[in-house]
Parts: C-alpha cells; sequence; structure tokens
C-alpha cells in the first residue's frame, strides 16, 4: 500500500473512531511500522487536518471530525461548472492558487463516505464480525444506491419484526454499528442497531430521499439525538486528571483541577442506564455529587453487587 493510501485508509480508520488509537494499534491496522504512522500524520497536517494526540496509558490519536473536510452532493452538471470555472481562471488573478485549492478539497469531498466498518472496541458484540460485516456491507451498497431494504428485527425483549427501511447513514455509537433509516410502515426516522437484524435482503427498488431530511436532526458530536433527555452530572474524580482533560464525555463540559489528584467533572450525558454504567467505570475513582437520583441509582447498583459475594 502506497503512502497516499494509507494516508487515506488513516482518515476512515480514525473517522470511524471517537476515542484515542494508539500507534501500535494503527500500525496494525495498516500492517505498517508504527513510525510511518507518525509519517502519515505529517501528510495529513500539511493538508489541513488536525490531528489530535494525547500521552499516556490511554493516550493516543484521534483526528478532529470538527475540521474534516465538509461532505457534500453535487451534481454532474454543478462539478462541471466549478471546473470550468477551475479552467477558464484570468492567468493575472491574484489569489488563483488558493482559489484553485479551496475548490480542489471541495470538490474532494463530493463523493459519499460510509463510515468504514472497523470494530475497535472493549466490549465486543455478541454477533459474529463477518455477520454484522455482512449487514453492512448491504446497507453500504443501499446507501450508495438508494435501496431500500427489508429487515427482521429484534426489539430488546427479543421480539422479531419485518420493517421496510430506506438507509441513510451508518455509524458507530458506544463501539456499536447503528444504521440510520426511514421506515416506511412507521412513516418515520429509527436507529437500527447492525447485530439486531436478524435477517436482511436489498429489494433492488429504489427510494427518493427527502429534501427536507437533515442528519444534523439526527445526529450530533456526541452520538445519537431523541435518545432521551440530556441530565446534567457532577463528579468528583481521583487519580484520573491526566485521563480526563484529554477526553470530551458529552455536552457542555467542565473540568476543574482540584489538586494533583483530584478534579472535578461537569457534564450533560444522555440516558440514565448509560450514565451509571459511564459512573461505574471508572470503579472507586469516581464519586458522584450531583444528581441526586444517579447517587441513590449507584449505592442500589453498588449494594446489589456486594450481596452477590455475601
Amino acid at each position: 500500500m502506497n503512502k497516499t493510501a494509507s494516508c487515506i485508509k488513516l482518515i476512515q480508520i480514525l473517522y470511524g473512531i471517537d476515542d484515542y488509537v494508539n500507534t501500535k494499534t494503527l500500525a496494525e491496522l495498516l500492517d505498517t511500522n508504527p513510525r510511518n504512522i507518525r509519517e502519515y500524520f505529517k501528510e495529513l497536517e500539511s493538508v489541513g487536518y488536525v490531528i489530535d494526540s494525547s500521552k499516556g496509558l490511554y493516550g493516543g490519536y484521534r483526528i478532529l471530525k470538527s475540521d474534516m473536510l465538509p461532505q457534500v452532493s453535487l451534481s454532474k452538471e454543478e462539478t462541471d461548472c466549478l471546473n470550468n470555472l477551475v479552467n477558464n481562471l484570468d492567468e493575472d488573478y491574484t489569489d488563483k492558487a488558493l482559489l484553485i485549492s479551496i475548490i480542489g478539497k471541495f470538490l474532494s469531498s463530493n463523493n459519499q463516505v460510509v463510515t468504514p466498518l472497523r470494530m475497535i472496541d472493549r466490549f465486543k458484540s455478541n454477533m459474529e464480525l463477518d455477520d454484522i460485516k455482512y449487514r453492512y456491507d448491504i446497507l453500504k451498497e443501499a446507501i450508495e444506491e438508494q435501496y431500500k431494504i427489508q429487515i427482521s428485527y429484534l426489539n430488546f425483549n427479543d421480539k422479531e419484526s419485518t420493517h421496510i427501511i430506506y438507509p441513510y447513514k451508518l455509524f458507530i455509537y458506544n463501539g456499536c454499528y447503528f444504521v440510520l433509516a426511514y421506515n416506511e410502515i412507521k412513516d418515520d426516522y429509527l436507529f437500527y442497531k447492525l447485530d439486531r437484524i436478524s435477517a436482511i435482503s436489498n429489494l433492488k427498488n429504489r427510494f427518493s430521499k427527502d429534501n427536507d431530511f437533515s442528519l444534523n436532526d439526527y445526529l450530533d458530536e456526541f452520538g445519537i439525538k431523541k435518545n432521551d433527555e440530556y441530565y446534567y452530572v457532577k463528579i468528583e474524580l481521583t487519580g484520573l486528571n491526566k485521563v480526563i482533560k484529554n477526553h470530551t464525555y458529552g455536552k457542555n463540559q467542565k473540568i476543574t483541577i482540584i489538586d494533583n489528584n483530584k478534579a472535578i467533572l461537569e457534564v450533560e450525558l444522555q440516558n440514565k442506564s448509560s450514565i451509571l454504567a459511564f459512573i461505574l467505570a471508572f470503579g472507586n475513582n469516581a464519586k458522584v455529587l450531583e444528581p441526586d437520583w444517579l447517587i441513590e441509582d449507584v449505592k442500589e447498583m453498588l449494594f446489589k453487587a456486594l450481596e452477590r459475594y455475601e
């Protein structure tokens, strides 16, 4: 794989992961020497990508998605128009080189990007990766060609139902793959977890995208919108100062360093069960200060866990 291809693949890997990834892991994924990873980052930074790095046990690299090249959708006529503009620029135009660079970046983002299949997570799905990839590939083609898909889907009570969906976006959330799709029967946009799809088939019938659809109404940099309300959480963390200041956990995050060993994390998070799991993942390094319901939930969970050992 040449350097250009490796850089593109590196972008795809980092775009599909929200957390830091270390050099060794990236080198294994790209089948290259760890020293080359740093060279790839230099290449990416030279053309405008912003690479964030963090040192330490939980450190590594990540790409700032807010600085990714914009994704647009241009018709062939619109693309040809921009190309003609570049080709017919007056040689004496002062900012010709800069304008060509800007238009080049704009055109390069024209092709639709679907998050590549990269399962790097501590909590593995019960479904085999090959089975998830099979579903992913069918959905990826359907998104690109605007094909309708029929799925059999298991809800959280393992009750199976059949749906015809129009897939719009594949993405990772909390280490699992989801597809955002319009449900023909329910007349609504819904999220489907790939490892809950028990059967899938491409109907090869095309659908037309809703002109009023906006991805920002359903996804943001913190994950799935309309996934329960946001809750203000205040936590005292011990021995994690270096770790927490390099991570963004949710909305309106504020970190106050008390001393070399203690900090206060204030953040807005979604979904009560996910918040509880988030707190417990810190073990005895975390003490919830607010809200009261979360303090009681943590206590109850710890008491139940203790009872199992008595």
